[in-house]
């Protein structure tokens, strides 16, 4: 192991390399990744490694063990081509999964927030005189004609909140959720018996009683007049019970919302709320 700078520079050289450790002197090169050893008067020593701007300084108690520290990096041998390959292909493959991750997330948190309804809602709610708006990233869903209900749509805290107001009144949250398809299907509930009066069809009668709720879910109450509307998977809805309730929300809980708003719209009720249509 080499002790003094001139030791460890023939040993630099025997590799065949030029990282070479200059001493400390008159015409001492200060190019960027340039180094020096620079002993100073108490007998301790400085590595300066030249940079742009700012200079790396490592400070040993001598140069013994200065070139020792330097010896490590200096003659460690050299990776093969093969482990050179191994090693940029773990890099590659890590920053892939990492890019990946961060797209993920970015996707996640984009369907998280989205506050647009989809078309065959947006259809829907044409069908039956309603109108849309988007205000600062919320809807408002609204009778043109002057009916007292009126619905907003925004997100709270990684969830969507549902909001009902009469015209004139501030809006109050009736419903959260972590999924939009649950918001759709809740603004199908609450407009379809309206868009069904419209066109002249027999109303829909949803089930209400505790004992006729959907298979799979179960009600728990949270206080203050909320519910959570639990499935058997954990997707929970919460919904203030005196305005959309919960029983007959879970008999839609399951449907696809572009087969509901169909239902909604169909003479019969087809393809999903035939056995609740009222003759």
């Amino acid at each position: 192991m080499p002790r003094t700078v001139e030791e460890l520079n023939d040993a630099v050289k025997a590799l065949g390399r030029d990282s070479l450790l200059q001493r400390w002197g008159p015409g001492v090169r200060t190019d960027e990744g340039c180094s020096a050893l620079r002993t100073l008067p108490d007998g301790s020593v400085e590595v300066i490694v030249f940079g742009r701007g700012t200079d790396r300084i490592t400070r040993y108690p001598d140069e013994e063990t200065a070139v020792a520290a330097e010896a490590e990096s200096r003659l460690r041998p050299l990776p093969s081509p093969v482990e050179l390959i191994a090693v940029e292909k773990a890099r590659s493959l890590a920053e892939r999964e990492r890019i990946e991750a961060e797209v993920s997330a970015l996707v996640e948190e984009a369907r998280r927030t989205r506050t647009s309804l989809g078309p065959a809602v947006r259809r829907f709610l044409g069908s039956a005189g309603w109108r849309v708006a988007e205000t600062g990233g919320a809807l408002r869903i609204f009778d043109p004609q002057g009916g007292d209900l009126e619905l907003t749509v925004g997100v709270d805290a990684g969830r969507y909140v549902v909001g009902r107001r009469s015209r004139g009144g501030a809006a109050r949250p009736v419903m959260r959720s972590q999924e939009m398809a649950d918001v759709e299907r809740a603004v199908a509930m609450i407009v379809g018996e309206d868009a069904r009066n419209r066109l002249h069809l027999a109303p829909v009668t949803l089930p209400w009683e505790v004992d006729r709720i959907a298979a799979g879910h179960v009600v728990r109450d949270l206080g203050g007049g909320w519910v959570a509307l639990v499935a058997s998977d954990g997707r929970t809805v919460e919904v203030k019970q005196v305005v959309i309730d919960a029983v007959e929300l879970s008999h839609l809980a399951t449907v696809p919302v572009d087969a509901l708003v169909a239902s909604y719209l169909a003479p019969d009720g087809a393809p999903a709320l035939t056995q609740f249509v009222r003759s």
